[in-house]
């Protein structure tokens, strides 16, 4: 059981201490309350010098040895997604919450096998865009949420053979990024139909159990060192797009006279489009990369659910299988549509 008490940090271990632990997992607990106690690596040495260099007081050759020593409360798995389901049942039965970087695992079965064993541990996997602060304000702008949707993004979309878990691709650890986001404003997913060009890419389209529809375009070409990133959610009474994640556009109507109306600004503030967009003025949290990015968003829902016992509102075991779900279903679609079980 983690400990719970609000004038102590946190005690985490973490698991894996490659180059995106470094470049952005641990900078971002200098944020939090939490205290990093522990590293573990299969390379010994890796870990050692990761404890020394970041103040931990503890360095294991195997994520087993940290469970076993008695020195954290929660595990944070910074490593491949094949072994996620593995490393995460071991913690819940050493009696430790989990945080898992994307996705939860390369199957939905895996992800069902995660949450038989997840007993009353917290577990919160960083889906990173369901967390950044644009999409959390897209939920606020539209909370019966849109009557459709789309995304651009760039990724690949192969095409899946035989059963799952199908092996490790570009849409599972990126394509998960736009299909969170998607499921995180639009909601669940019924029926999943991908469309795939000969020369790779395409589109997939998805059909929510709201009766909303919306549609992933796979831009592979686009560079994605460069503004490649949109969002648009269409509602009742207006629009609201994310651009390139730093910035929130919703878009409320106006009504002018098409025939004589020659103001595109006109009196009044009832219409009109309002803007948030980060800033880079100050050395204030919100402009930094791995908060606009949501990594920051999900590993302090984390922290939050392990103190409050209470799960966030995305980013959970249960919401690791919707995504899933989707994941599997695009691959094995070739132009037909593909049921996403409800179960």
């Amino acid at each position: 059981m983690s400990n719970t008490s609000p004038d102590v940090p946190l005690r985490v271990g973490l698991v894996g201490a490659g180059a995106h632990a470094h470049r952005n997992i641990l900078p971002t607990l200098g944020m939090l309350d939490v205290e990093l106690v522990a590293v573990a690596d299969m390379d010994s040495d890796r870990a050692r010098e990761t404890a020394r260099r970041h103040g931990a007081a503890h360095s294991f050759g195997s994520a087993e040895e940290m469970y076993a020593s008695g020195e954290i409360d929660a595990a944070l798995l910074v490593v491949s997604p094949t072994l996620h389901p593995t490393l995460a049942i071991q913690a819940f039965e050493a009696g430790l919450d989990v945080w898992s970087e994307k996705p939860a695992a390369a199957a939905s079965s895996q992800v069902r096998e995660m949450l038989e064993h997840r007993g009353d541990q917290v577990c919160v996997v960083g889906y990173k865009k369901a967390f950044m602060p644009s999409a959390v304000k897209a939920r606020e702008l539209l909370p019966t949420g849109p009557r459709s949707a789309s995304a651009v993004y760039p990724v690949s979309l192969p095409l899946g053979e035989g059963e799952a878990p199908y092996p490790v691709s570009d849409w599972l650890t990126s394509g998960c990024h736009p299909l969170s986001l998607l499921v995180s404003v639009v909601g669940p997913v019924a029926r999943v139909t991908a469309y795939r060009p000969p020369h790779g890419g395409g589109v997939v389209v998805l059909e929510h159990r709201s009766g909303a529809v919306s549609t992933l375009h796979a831009s592979l070409g686009a560079p994605k060192f460069q503004p490649c990133e949109r969002y648009l959610f269409a509602a009742d009474d207006g629009a609201v797009e994310i651009i390139n994640t730093r910035k929130v556009i919703h878009r409320r109507p106006f009504w002018p006279d098409y025939n004589s109306d020659d103001n595109f600004a006109p009196v009044g503030q009832e219409g009109g489009s309002l803007v948030w967009e980060a800033q880079d003025t100050m050395a204030t949290l919100q402009g930094k990369n791995v908060v606009t990015q949501g990594i920051y968003g999900g590993l302090h829902a984390f922290v939050e659910a392990a103190r409050t016992r209470r799960a966030p509102e995305v980013g959970t075991l249960e919401f690791a299988l919707e995504v899933t779900k989707v994941y599997e279903a695009a691959l094995r679609s070739n132009g037909n549509p593909v049921e996403v079980d409800a179960a």
